[in-house]
């Protein structure tokens, strides 16, 4: 019997993995997969990489197994695609710009059948007005609206499946034309990554988001310092995450480094009053390392398995 925190962490698991089916995805690092032109921001979930670390197979393995064959949604997927989440997805990337008017680009790698997609999906257009398809060469488009909105997804080449919000971003990325687009401060972003992270994410910090950080007094004084983010986490028999702030200068890095670093005693105040929650939230602030790296600011954090019990232990009965 699978306790509720168990179901819960297997209902998660189960959506992060049904995402994947319908959206495209890129292996980890690898940015040989299309991406949009000029992208701002690239985020890569490593689904395999996930489902064979220690602590899911430890702790959500079986909670997603259960899920898995108590939802019918899921099991139709499956059935009709012949796509099974916990064997055959590898990742899931999501690659975008222009946050006002959003340009985005997913790419999903597994092994997938394109006949049996195409086939399940051509069985669902029957019944659903929204949905439908059409030819461009050899790909088979599928366009599906709701709300007055446009999704386009079609199988690019054994392996990949591609969606987009709009046609021609989907057909550029589909056919590769977009491969070769990154780079600045975006590309040293990337480079931070090593392919083995569970996820991550490289951003580059826009205008838009410089303008925001110029209004706030505790931030204007480095709006225009900022260049990009890499952030990643990494499960094995604990957990790992990173965070790497890219500035333009050396001095920068340090001043900003400091003081997040002051900032951390203060998050004892969250549990003032309550003794156990406080020497948790003390062993957690131990293991947060922040610091520099000539112009980077680098933040770092370790959860091993015996805190993760002890964090799971604050939360009320119940949950």
């Amino acid at each position: 019997m699978l306790s509720r925190h168990q179901t819960q962490i297997g209902r998660l698991a189960l959506a992060l993995a049904l995402v994947g089916l319908f959206a495209p995805v890129g292996t980890a690092v690898e940015l040989r997969t299309p991406t949009t032109d000029d992208p701002e921001v690239v985020f890569t979930i490593n689904v395999r990489q996930i489902l064979d670390s220690a602590l899911f197979k430890k702790h959500a393995l079986d909670a997603v197994k259960t899920v898995l064959q108590m939802e019918p949604t899921a099991q139709q997927i499956i059935k009709a695609t012949g796509l099974d989440p916990l064997k055959h997805l590898d990742s899931i990337t999501v690659s975008g710009a222009d946050m006002k008017s959003p340009k985005a680009v997913i790419f999903v790698t597994g092994q997938f059948d394109a006949d049996k997609i195409n086939s399940a999906l051509g069985e669902a257009a029957k019944n659903q007005k929204d949905l439908k398809s059409s030819k461009e060469g050899v790909l088979t488009v599928w366009e599906a609206e709701k709300d007055k909105g446009h999704l386009y997804a079609t199988v690019a080449g054994k392996g990949t499946l591609v969606m987009a919000l709009d046609r021609d971003s989907l057909l550029k990325a589909a056919r590769g034309m977009n491969a070769a687009k990154i780079g600045g401060d975006l590309k040293t972003a990337i480079g931070k990554v090593t392919g083995k992270e569970s996820l991550w994410m490289a951003s580059v910090v826009t205008d838009e988001l410089k303008n925001q950080l110029a209004k706030t007094p505790q931030t204007q004084k480095y709006a225009d310092k900022l260049k990009s983010m890499t952030a990643s986490v990494t499960l094995t028999d604990a957990i790992q995450a990173s965070v790497q702030i890219h500035t333009t200068e050396a001095k920068t890095a340090d001043e900003i480094s400091k003081l997040l670093d002051q900032v951390k005693p203060l998050s004892l105040l969250i549990a003032q009053g309550d003794e156990k929650a406080a020497g948790v939230i003390k062993e957690v602030i131990d293991n947060l390392k922040i610091g520099t790296d000539k112009t980077t600011i680098t933040i770092d954090l370790k959860l091993s398995e015996d805190l993760i019990k002890k964090i799971q232990g604050l939360a009320p009965k119940g949950q």
